[in-house]
Parts: structure tokens; C-alpha cells; sequence
């Protein structure tokens, strides 16, 4: 009793649990696609396992364990830093495991992006599993286990040029006819560049989910940016559509006025002054 009350006080972390879905061998759903699941045996808890995002894109993960609480992301990325090719990802490759109140666990997952890298972090561990360096305490560190053994493909590094050409060259994606039909049109290549780059930039599904490689990605079907190129295509002919001259409104701006209502085109002679203002706009101070 009297070590006890030595020992102080400690905040209780609890975090929730479920059961685990356990695969009957069967399908079920109106097509008879869907896997039939039930509830197994085991309880998972909430941290015992990185969320399936962030597994799904690395190509490793480490588990860490008595992480001190105030060790940060930064400290974590510089630590593992000499065991990456690339420069890492701060934010993204270190998922911190937190209890039901969002209190820290101690407990973090590390991702690596190429093969070897979560290998080279292993070894840094002495032979009990322990690793010094990392904050006051000793860490434990083991390799998470992928329990399908997904085949992954080796990543291959691209030149900074090479990741500006994939985020900003949608024009490989187009047809060149098509485009000079929209320049012909007041539609210039800046507007384009800006509304293709804002949608690529502010869409996750274009980032990890469309880039990903085939042995990663979520949509296998797909190759890597099939779906980017799919949005610039539709994007182009969506806009093709919308082409209205004054000779050639077109059926989507006749359909704003009644059958046997006149079309009233006045609003083109004020186009061209809406376009510079836009141009203006666009200027980089």
C-alpha cells in the first residue's frame, strides 16, 4: 500500500474496441458480389492497427511503442531520415496513435515509400527489439505484418521536373483540334491551367488515389492517372458544349429563353470586356 501511494497518479487512456469481421466464403448483395463477413473471435482496438489509408500507401510500416509524449513528428522524420532515399514526408508519414479523449498513447506508426528503407530501420534496433536516440526513453519497435502479403512493386524516383510535368501537363491528356477550337473561342490556355490545376490540387482523388501504383492503389482496374486524364477529357468536351457564339448560341444558352421567345445575344458584346477583366485578374503582380 505504502509503494502505492509512492507510485502517484497516472490518467487512465482507454480507447474503443470491436469485433473483427471474419469472411464466410460466401457473397451476398443483390449481384452476389459482396464477400458475406460475420463477427470473429478477436476484439481490435482502436491503434492496434495503422487506419487502411495510411498502410495502403507505403510501402512499409513500423509500429513504435513508450515514445515519450512530447516527441514530434519532425524529431521522428529526422531520426529515420538516413534510412530513406528521398526526403520524408513529415506529415504524412507518421501517424500518432491517440486514446478515446485524443490524449497521446505513446505509440506511433512510420511509413516507409521504398523497399529496403523499413529494413534499414529495423536494424537500427538492438538485438531485444529496443531502440535508443529517439526522445528519453527506450523505444520498442516492430514491423507491421501485412496479413494478405500484398506483392508490391518497386517504386521508381522521379526528378522534380518530372513531378512538375505530371502535376501541370494536362495536354498530353487532350486533343490538340480540340483546344485550338477553344482558344479560337475566348477560352485561353491560362483560364485552363488555372481550373485543371485548382481541381488536381484540391481533389485528393487525383493525388495518392490516382498515382498510386497498380499493386497499391485501391482501383487496380485503373492505371496510374486514368482518372486525371478521364477529368481533363470531360472537361474539354463538357467546355466544347458550352461554346456560344453570336451566330451560334447554341441549344444551352437558347435554353434559358422560351420557344417562341427571340435569343437575345446582346450579352456577347460585353464579353470581350469581361475577358480582359479576367486577364487582368490572372497577372502576377
Amino acid at each position: 500500500e505504502e509503494r502505492l501511494l509512492e507510485f502517484g497518479q497516472h490518467r487512465v487512456r482507454y480507447n474503443k474496441a470491436r469485433r473483427e469481421l471474419v469472411f464466410t466464403g460466401k457473397h451476398t448483395g443483390p449481384l452476389g458480389v459482396d464477400p458475406e463477413r460475420v463477427l470473429g473471435p478477436k476484439l481490435i482496438v482502436d491503434g492496434d492497427m495503422p487506419t487502411k489509408k495510411f498502410f495502403l500507401s507505403h510501402a512499409a510500416t513500423i509500429h513504435l511503442r513508450n515514445l515519450d509524449p512530447s516527441t514530434t513528428k519532425q524529431e521522428i522524420s529526422d531520426f529515420f531520415q538516413t534510412c530513406c532515399t528521398l526526403p520524408r514526408d513529415v506529415e504524412g508519414s507518421i501517424e500518432f496513435v491517440t486514446c478515446y479523449q485524443g490524449l497521446p498513447t505513446g505509440k506511433a506508426y512510420v511509413g516507409f515509400d521504398e523497399h529496403g528503407e523499413a529494413e534499414a530501420a529495423m536494424a537500427l534496433c538492438e538485438s531485444n527489439g529496443s531502440l535508443l536516440g529517439l526522445g528519453p526513453n527506450k523505444i520498442i519497435m516492430k514491423r507491421v505484418k501485412d496479413a494478405f502479403k500484398v506483392s508490391r512493386d518497386r517504386r521508381s524516383a522521379r526528378s522534380e521536373e518530372e513531378l512538375l510535368d505530371s502535376l501541370d501537363n494536362w495536354e498530353k491528356y487532350a486533343d490538340p483540334e480540340d483546344l485550338e477550337e477553344l482558344f479560337a473561342n475566348g477560352i485561353s490556355k491560362e483560364a485552363l491551367d488555372e481550373a485543371l490545376r485548382a481541381i488536381r490540387y484540391h481533389n485528393p482523388t487525383f493525388s495518392s488515389l490516382d498515382q498510386a501504383m497498380r499493386s497499391e492503389t485501391i482501383n487496380p482496374e485503373k492505371e496510374t492517372g486514368g482518372m486525371y486524364r478521364e477529368l481533363v477529357q470531360t472537361y474539354i468536351s463538357t467546355l466544347k458544349e458550352c461554346i456560344s457564339t453570336p451566330e451560334n448560341p447554341g441549344p444551352i444558352y437558347e435554353s434559358i429563353f422560351l420557344p417562341d421567345e427571340e435569343v437575345d445575344t446582346e450579352i456577347f458584346e460585353d464579353e470581350p470586356i469581361r475577358q480582359e477583366e479576367l486577364k487582368k485578374r490572372r497577372e502576377v503582380p
